[in-house]
């Protein structure tokens, strides 16, 4: 309520919540702030009983006297005079909602099902599809959290707290950075890799050499594909390509030191070996890879990768002599 409060009075704005806040009353100071809701909604928080019934003891009888039979399916009572819906519908289990601006018109939304190729249509109330249409966007920020998180478990509750927040930041500088840098190479990064480089350069800063201790933040590896792979292509051609900005960058410009996977199963083919078609695949696998191009190269190759403007692999006689 807080929050509806501190938007522009009768200004019309509509929130999507979830059922953990979702009830009759807010709804109702909602719609008197002059601002409309809808959202999930759990029984007990103002419902019709024959809606609640349907959730609270989702019986075969039950289901079959509303009208729930399969997925789809869904049934509503609605308060005429405070403008109140709300509405059962059976997607893959009974789901609840509650709305003081929808009416109960039927829409689709988008499903798999097993045994189907794609995805097929299934009957939605209006109030739910819209939910599903704007409420994906805190599901794709969950999700975007969930891949690198620093939560770590703990009784103490505001801890929680304070996890997601610091999870939420560096989200949001990620998401600042590559957009700064979506015209460069810099904008390939990927969140793993942004917070280690951000995690080192915030570690000098404070004085703390990461190279002498044993605690040294492990060498951040590009998730970049295989030479090989059909996404890397486009990435080495616009390496290649003169008047690019990664071509200049690859000249003329950037910090390239060789990095090192650490790993016998992390290697990669080498840029340049690759392109020549030179050798057994697995001869042309390497470790070391430029930190700044994301290409894998040997430690011959790294030199002409740098300075010819149309690089040549040193090793290729040598590759071809061992075929």
């Amino acid at each position: 309520m807080a929050a509806a409060r501190e938007l522009p009075e009768k200004g019309g704005y509509r929130i999507f919540m979830d059922n953990l806040f979702t009830s009759a009353n807010l709804l109702r100071d909602i719609r008197a702030l002059g601002h409309s809701a809808c959202g999930t909604c759990r029984a007990g928080r103002g419902l019709p009983e024959e809606i609640e019934i349907l959730k609270k003891k989702p019986t075969k009888a039950n289901l079959e006297a509303a009208g729930l039979c399969q997925q789809g399916d869904w049934t509503f009572s609605m308060c005429q005079e405070e403008n109140l819906l709300g509405v059962a519908w059976w997607d893959s289990g009974t789901g609840l909602f509650m709305s003081n601006c929808h009416n109960p018109v039927e829409k689709a939304v988008k499903r798999r099902k097993r045994g189907v190729r794609g995805q097929i249509d299934v009957p939605a109330p209006e109030c739910a599809e819209e939910y599903n249409m704007w409420m994906g966007a805190i599901d794709d920020i969950d999700r975007v959290l969930a891949l690198c998180s620093t939560r770590l478990r703990s009784f103490k509750w505001y801890l929680a707290i304070f996890f997601f927040l610091l999870d939420s930041m560096l989200n949001n500088a990620f998401c600042l950075f590559s957009k700064h840098n979506a015209d460069t190479l810099l904008g390939s990064w990927t969140s793993r890799h942004f917070y280690k480089v951000l995690c080192e350069e915030l570690l000098a800063e404070g004085g703390i050499d990461i190279e002498n201790t044993s605690s040294a933040v492990e060498k951040v590896t590009p998730s970049f594909s295989d030479p090989h792979d059909m996404l890397m292509r486009p990435r080495i051609a616009r390496l290649l390509s003169p008047g690019t900005p990664q071509y200049n960058e690859r000249l003329f410009g950037g910090r390239h030191y060789i990095g090192c996977t650490g790993g016998w199963d992390k290697r990669k083919c080498c840029c340049l070996c690759s392109r020549a078609g030179a050798g057994r695949r697995g001869e042309l696998k390497v470790s070391h890879y430029c930190q700044q191009c994301g290409v894998f190269l040997h430690v011959e190759c790294f030199e002409v990768w740098h300075e010819q403007a149309e690089p040549q692999s040193p090793k290729f006689e040598v590759l071809v002599g061992r075929k």
